[in-house]
């Protein structure tokens, strides 16, 4: 699937400026969904000493994902669907999974997304691209999900579609991954109320395949919607207890929701030297589309959260080129450090945390990050 980009220069219409209009007008009669809560500030850790673990795997296309899979770093290759996991040097276990139509294979190319179960840590979720899910606990079970509602109703599971960039997740009996509405009704570019109406997420029942759509925009997006809807993404994670932690990538607040995602608790600072003077959208395509490019390229915005343990990891761009790393101990600030990328931490393999597997471009293999906290 194409970026957002592409997604928002296809989907447009001439009517965009009329939206845009009209947003100015509503925009500021919405009332509050958040509340800013009391965040601490208490930095103990500036550096942190970064070690590149560079793997070599028997067969890959150097396309995947990962995930913390009995207490290894796993990377599923998306074309092979095999799953490599691997400890914290980089040495392989016995590979798993593979394409096929075995009991323990994958019947699926490419799966937009892979989850553990946080409950048992021995069974995984695979999200297909057919409303088709897929549980692995040693032997792979199909799952249907069933579309239902009218696609122009934003409250229809059936107005919605995957984004790009799919991040999937389980909590207690349900699955959950990031949407986009799909429909001209419910379309993120032609309609001025999105952001007031639109939910971010599909809630899927892991045992009946039921749809809810769930969450919203936070009050950021409601109320600068003419510059933001360039900057519409977010990134989450859950924990034991059935809580998400969300972060939108033009909003210095996380939010601490429930399993129906209403927020129970916002908190935060932005991160440091983060260029934020975004620029507006404009009236028509080709400003659109500048407007798009140049602040993904030259500004600052969040690019990945992750909850383990009692940390909060939030990475971010502070302008172009620069990169960041929040660390969070509850709601308190403990750490803000530079990258040399959005790290993305996938979780942590004693005795290091470690990020998720990248195709490093100058050795062309696959590497992951990894580093240990001193407080």
């Amino acid at each position: 699937m194409k970026y957002l980009g592409e997604l928002i220069i296809m989907t447009i219409k001439s009517k965009l400026s009329v939206c845009l209009i009209m947003l100015a007008c509503c925009s500021c009669s919405q009332t509050q969904r958040t509340t800013e809560s009391e965040s601490k500030k208490e930095i103990r850790i500036t550096a942190l000493e970064i070690d590149t673990v560079q793997l070599s795997l028997e067969e890959t296309s150097v396309v995947g994902s990962s995930v913390i899979y009995k207490d290894s770093l796993c990377f599923l290759d998306d074309y092979f669907s095999y799953l490599y996991p691997m400890d914290a040097e980089g040495q392989m276990g016995n590979r798993l999974l593979g394409k096929g139509e075995g009991p323990s294979e994958l019947p699926i190319r490419f799966p937009l997304g892979i989850a553990p179960d946080p409950s048992n840590n021995s069974t995984l979720v695979f999200l297909g691209s057919s409303n088709d899910f897929y549980l692995y606990d040693g032997n792979v079970k199909r799952m249907n999900m069933i579309p239902d509602g009218e696609p122009n109703s934003y409250e229809s599971s059936s107005a919605y579609t995957l984004w790009d960039e799919t991040i999937l997740k389980l909590s207690g009996d349900n699955m959950y991954y990031n949407v986009i509405g799909s429909s001209e009704e419910t379309s993120l570019t032609d309609q001025a109320d999105y952001p007031q109406h639109a939910f971010i997420m599909m809630k899927v029942n892991l045992s009946t395949g039921k749809m809810t759509p769930a969450g919203h925009f936070s009050d950021t997006y409601v109320k600068n919607w003419d510059k933001l809807i360039t900057l519409p993404k977010y990134y989450y994670d859950s924990d034991d207890q059935g809580d998400f932690y969300l972060s939108f990538q033009a909003d210095s607040l996380l939010y601490r929701m429930d399993s129906d995602l209403n927020v129970k608790q916002a908190f935060g600072f932005q991160g440091t030297e983060m260029e934020t003077s975004y620029y507006t959208a404009g009236n028509d395509l080709e400003e659109l589309g500048e407007a798009l490019q140049k602040n993904l390229t030259e500004k600052g915005y969040y690019c990945w959260i992750k909850k383990v343990g009692k940390y909060i990891f939030r990475s971010y761009q502070k302008s172009e080129g620069k990169f960041g790393l929040q660390i969070y101990e509850g709601t308190t600030l403990i750490g803000d450090v530079e990258t040399p990328s959005c790290l993305k931490v996938a979780g942590y393999v004693s005795p290091y945390f470690v990020s998720e597997v990248i195709f490093d471009e100058e050795t062309n293999t696959l590497k992951f990050y990894r580093f240990k906290l001193d407080k």
